[in-house]
């Protein structure tokens, strides 16, 4: 038995998992299982994300993509072979192919040449698979993921908070830059940094996070983002702010929610909603003291509700 490895969402634009999907749906970013279809440029065969919408105390099996229609006889994705009246509509249970647990994720810090605008996805891209239908871990077991190669930091912290449930933090790795860490080491809660000097004060990119006051433009076009979080430098508060370039904001070509979360929060207090950002702080003192993080690129942004 066979089930796609991705499914496009109607809601977001994106190629998405089933485990990704699962995690955006928990994140309230997407909101139904049914609204997927083929990721093939000539299919669109509706998909159902079965088991999203259940509690994880309630799974038995993992989320997995169950086509619901026949795809195109174009559809070079989902192939012939694995096409049966099991698959449309069954409720058998599905994973991805396990690689090996101890493999690393990767984050790319830019994209490479062919990652275009386009939704659709063509049958040699890169990630896009069949894999074999097989009987999923039950809930409480250990979670053994593919190693994945990830573009934006969405998906990073997709795979953060299933390792947090799961206590996995610091026996799972994500290699960026040359440097590999446990997700455990690379994401920082901003409330709990204290600095005494300069020279503590990190040089190497982390993801930091922390609960957004406000967005707003500047004159100048920029987007300026205000965290409620405060830091400590020796005895004082430390202000934090992230800043946007106006050209790298409206130049992002990619089909992400980033760019309409931004929009739907600009002037307005937003102590609803997370914010992370890979990035290094950079300490400013002035009539206070501030750290700010000036990332290059939306893709290493990411906003969620609380």
């Amino acid at each position: 038995m066979s089930s796609l490895s991705k499914a496009l969402s109607l809601e977001t634009g994106e190629s998405l998992t089933a485990e990704e999907a699962s995690r955006l749906f928990i994140q309230r970013t997407i909101s139904d299982k049914r609204k997927f279809i083929c990721i093939d440029e000539k299919c669109s065969a509706l998909i159902t994300c079965a088991n999203m919408d259940k509690p994880l105390g309630q799974r038995k099996v993992d989320p997995y993509f169950r086509t619901v229609e026949e795809h195109s006889s174009e559809c070079q994705i989902y192939k012939t072979e694995y096409q049966n009246s099991v698959d449309l509509g069954s409720e058998s249970e599905t994973t991805e192919q396990e690689k090996d647990k101890h493999e690393p994720d990767t984050l790319f810090i830019s994209r490479p040449n062919n990652h275009f605008v386009e939704k659709r996805a063509t049958p040699n891209h890169e990630g896009i698979e069949i894999v074999t239908r097989k009987n999923s871990n039950q809930i409480g077991k250990e979670v053994n993921l593919s190693g994945s190669n990830f573009y934006h930091i969405g998906h990073v912290i997709s795979r953060y908070h299933t390792y947090k449930s799961e206590s996995l933090l610091y026996k799972r790795y994500l290699s960026s830059e040359e440097k590999l860490r446990t997700y455990g080491e690379l994401f920082k809660h901003l409330k709990f940094q204290s600095f005494t000097d300069y020279s503590e004060v990190p040089t190497n990119k982390s993801i930091y996070w922390g609960t957004i006051l406000k967005i707003f433009k500047l004159k100048n076009g920029d987007i300026k983002i205000d965290l409620i979080d405060k830091a400590k430098f020796k005895t004082a508060p430390v202000y934090i702010s992230i800043f946007i370039k106006k050209n790298d904001y409206e130049t992002y070509r990619f089909k992400r929610p980033i760019k309409q979360s931004i929009d739907n929060l600009i002037n307005k207090f937003g102590s609803c909603y997370k914010i992370y950002v890979y990035c290094a702080p950079h300490l400013e003192i002035k009539d206070k003291v501030f750290i700010n993080f000036r990332p290059s690129s939306l893709d290493l942004l990411e906003i969620t509700e609380i």
